[in-house]
Order: structure tokens, then C-alpha cells, then sequence
């Protein structure tokens, strides 16, 4: 991975949900000692308390003008190590993204759960027009169920093969059908109330 790569993905991932941009401003908030309000850092640093939400109490600055000052503690400060440790490990968990083929996987497994095995039991049961009133598969319903079951399992067929045999192409497209059939099979699942 390149410089370029790391911060790209840094960025990335600072982008990718503003909790991101909370806990990375906290981190690096909390590792550096504060600075003199009216130099050019400090300034910098009141941004990045406001991004830290440390506002208002949340971080105490220092004793208030007049009032008796508590028994000093040591300063601690961080060194450029430490700085550097803290760029690297939210640099590798922006790069710990989840693989295509792992979304695959999931989808594949959600399917599974949600979908294959309450058709599966669904189908099993005897067909509706009984004398009694035990539970029954309505011929249109199952119908309707298989469909979108061949759908979403042709999508993940097609989503699985993208990400084994084609890795090098972009396989988005073929996971976002995969996942559209997926939903549409888990709806009608639901609209039909099959465990």
C-alpha cells in the first residue's frame, strides 16, 4: 500500500460515517496537550475539540481565573510516535474493509436464514384445500415464493462466481442485484409471516 492509498483510504473512512470523525478528533484530542488559546494551533484545536464534541464541560481546560488551583499534576504530553501509532491503527481499520466476497458470504447466509429455510418448510406442508383446519401451502402462494426464491438464488449465483472467477472486475453491480433479489424474497417471506 502506497502513502497515497493510506490516506485515501483514511479519508475514506473519516467520510464513511461521522462517528469516524468523532472518535478520530477524540483520539487525537485527548493525546495532545492543549495548546495556548490565541496561537495558531489553538485555534486549530478549538476545531478540533467542536469535532471532538468536546464542548461546553466535556473537557476540563484548566483552572478558572481567581479560583484556587488544585495540587498540579505532571503535563503529559505525546510525542510524534505516539501520533504516528494513532495515524497507523485508524489506517488499518480503514482498510479493513469488508471483501466483496465476504458481502457475498453474508448475503448468501442472510438468504439462508431468512429466506431458504422458511420456504423450505412452507413447502413441505400439505397442499390447502383440507377437510381440517391444519396448517397448509396455498398453491399461488408457493408460487409466488419459489419465484423469488430461484430470483435471489440466481442473483447470489451470479454475485458468487463475479467474486470467485472474476476478481480483477468490479463485482458492486452483481452484489447490489444480489442483495435487491435477497430483500425482494425476504418481503414476501414476511408479508406472508413464514418462520
Amino acid at each position: 500500500m502506497t502513502t497515497i492509498q493510506f490516506f485515501q483510504n483514511l479519508l475514506d473512512w473519516l467520510l464513511a460515517d461521522p462517528a469516524h470523525i468523532v472518535a478520530a478528533a477524540s483520539a487525537l484530542a485527548a493525546a495532545t496537550p492543549t495548546p495556548a488559546a490565541n496561537s495558531t494551533w489553538g485555534k486549530v484545536y478549538k476545531v478540533l475539540d467542536i469535532l471532538a464534541i468536546n464542548v461546553i464541560h466535556a473537557k476540563d481546560s484548566g483552572p478558572t481565573p481567581g479560583a484556587p488551583s488544585p495540587a498540579a499534576a505532571p503535563a503529559v504530553t505525546v510525542g510524534p510516535a505516539v501520533m504516528a501509532a494513532l495515524l497507523i491503527v485508524a489506517g488499518l481499520s480503514a482498510c479493513a474493509r469488508q471483501t466483496p466476497a465476504a458481502e457475498v458470504f453474508e448475503l448468501r447466509a442472510g438468504y439462508d436464514a431468512a429466506v431458504l429455510v422458511p420456504v423450505s418448510h412452507y413447502a413441505a406442508l400439505p397442499a390447502c384445500p383440507q377437510a381440517d383446519n391444519a396448517p397448509c401451502a396455498d398453491p399461488a402462494v408457493l408460487g409466488r415464493l419459489r419465484k423469488a426464491d430461484a430470483a435471489a438464488k440466481a442473483a447470489l449465483d451470479a454475485a458468487e462466481d463475479s467474486v470467485r472467477n472474476h476478481p480483477q472486475t468490479d463485482s458492486s453491480a452483481a452484489i447490489a442485484a444480489a442483495d435487491a433479489a435477497v430483500a425482494a424474497a425476504r418481503t414476501i417471506v414476511a408479508t406472508q409471516n413464514l418462520k
